[in-house]
């Protein structure tokens, strides 16, 4: 029969090891969870790029919608109607400035051709 002082030391050995089987069971479920958190990151980054880069094509889409409505406004060759037509658009999107007064002016034309 083991004394009371191996019984003790055995009893004390597998503590020890229960321990370490919960220290491990610890550090890898931190693991896990680090290694999670990681890719969270590099995915919620990798969607602000996507949606920085998105904002940046509808600004541009704008500013190019813009122009081609200035472009119709100041192209003599167009119709009448089609110019004044880009014209209420353009004004209805904010445009200001020149191509407003040439809008303007193009608007008097056509009143004057019309009534005539």
């Amino acid at each position: 029969m083991q004394s009371q002082a191996g019984l003790i030391k055995k009893a004390f050995d597998e503590v020890k090891w229960m321990q370490l089987i919960d220290i491990g069971t610890f550090l890898a479920v931190v693991g896990a969870a680090a290694t999670a958190l990681t890719m969270i990151i590099k995915a919620s980054k990798a969607c602000f790029k996507i949606r920085d880069s998105f904002c940046m094509m509808e600004k541009h889409q704008a500013e190019t919608y813009m122009m081609c409505l200035k472009l119709i406004i100041m192209c003599e060759d167009m119709p009448m109607t089609e110019r004044i037509e880009a014209g209420d658009k353009y004004i209805s999107q904010g445009g200001n400035g020149a191509i407003k007064e040439k809008y303007k002016s193009l608007l008097e034309e056509y009143r004057r051709e019309v009534s005539q």
